[in-house]
């Protein structure tokens, strides 16, 4: 195959194609065989080019066409819908786990994850709705919310409900998004970014997690994404639950904010293995998880992060769904300031502006 636009394609290669190669003005030259790829991309036109070799013996013909996500088995409806805030019911049933291969399909993620993580401006209690989601402060929260500054042993939390009429609608939209908001101290955003994309540091922070793999590296013109696998052991039950997600992280700016943005994907089984797993361990899926990293403090040397976190887990009940929402967000929290050097004093924190 050949990579074009960040898709490997199969090369179909024919010699005896009714398809005449360009005339040549020698007629002593042997017909070129015949190379053929087509590409779906937004920004590359229709083109043709051919190339010759430095014999000048032959010619090879490569040609590049526009074509349709149809084509390759997917239904354009399904790549501007699987990066939205939330997916509907239709559209993830559908899913196959190539949809992240294409680059304006991450950049809508990434445009989704600024959506949920932006600062709550109102001082309505806290609450606020926006076009996907509406926001309401937790009760357990010890600060004001609507705050421009943070307690450094605090988290701010807001449980998130989908705001669209038809929310039935949208998969996981009965289930709570859950976002918090921390100091980390004595560690930098690309430090917090390079540990959160670190399978082999999983464990650091998630003490419920056995291991996390990486599945399969996705080109991308901006940061790192890629696709992994993570088995858990939680308390309540005897079975392995297993998660396959797509993680993506950039830096935003110069400043040195960085965002990390994941979604679950579906893998296709191709062998008995994968197949006896799906019988031996159970299944939750990051439908949505977002860390937007801020430098703050002095020197920029700790972090302001930022996460919101939406999960589905078929052995978790939806009612309360919300509280243990809540609770796994705050510990998660807290393991990654355990991991972080004490901080010298406990201050409020003004966070650098993106």
């Amino acid at each position: 195959p050949i990579r074009i636009d960040g898709i490997d394609m199969p090369l179909d290669e024919s010699s005896g194609s009714s398809r005449q190669p360009r005339s040549s003005s020698s007629s002593s030259r042997k017909a070129p065989s015949r190379l053929v790829a087509s590409v779906r991309t937004r920004r590359m036109p229709s083109l043709r080019r051919l190339l010759q070799d430095d014999d000048d013996d032959d010619d090879i013909e490569v040609e590049v066409e526009m074509s349709t996500a149809e084509e390759f088995g997917i239904d354009p409806a399904i790549l501007k819908a699987v990066s939205k805030p939330f997916v509907p019911k239709s559209i993830w049933a559908r899913l196959r786990g190539n949809e992240f291969d294409h680059s304006h399909v991450i950049e809508d993620l990434v445009a989704t994850g600024l959506h949920v993580t932006a600062a709550n401006k109102s001082s309505n209690g806290g609450h606020h709705t926006t076009e996907w989601v509406t926001w309401k402060a937790h009760k357990g929260n010890s600060k004001e919310t609507s705050s421009d500054s943070i307690d450094e042993d605090d988290v701010r939390v807001h449980v998130g409900r989908c705001s669209k009429g038809d929310a039935d609608q949208y998969y996981g939209a009965n289930l709570p998004m859950i976002r918090t908001e921390a100091i980390l101290p004595n560690i930098t955003p690309s430090e917090m970014a390079d540990l959160l994309l670190d399978s082999s540091r999983v464990k650091v922070y998630n003490k419920m997690s056995i291991g996390r793999q990486d599945i399969r590296q996705i080109q991308c013109a901006t940061g790192i994404a890629k696709i992994v696998k993570n088995l858990t052991q939680p308390p309540v039950t005897s079975k392995k639950i297993e998660s396959t997600t797509f993680m993506h992280a950039r830096k935003l700016n110069d400043k040195g904010t960085y965002l990390v943005v994941s979604r679950a994907v579906s893998l296709p089984s191709t062998t008995s293995t994968e197949s006896n797993n799906d019988k031996e361990h159970g299944k939750s899926e990051i439908l949505l998880g977002v860390n937007l990293l801020e430098p703050c403090g002095d020197g920029n040397r700790s972090s302001k992060m930022t996460s919101v976190t939406h999960v589905y887990s078929p052995a978790l009940p939806a009612m309360i769904a919300t509280r243990v929402g809540v609770s796994s967000a705050i510990s998660f929290v807290k393991d990654i300031r355990g991991i972080c050097d004490e901080a010298p004093a406990k201050k409020k924190v003004p966070v650098a502006a993106n």
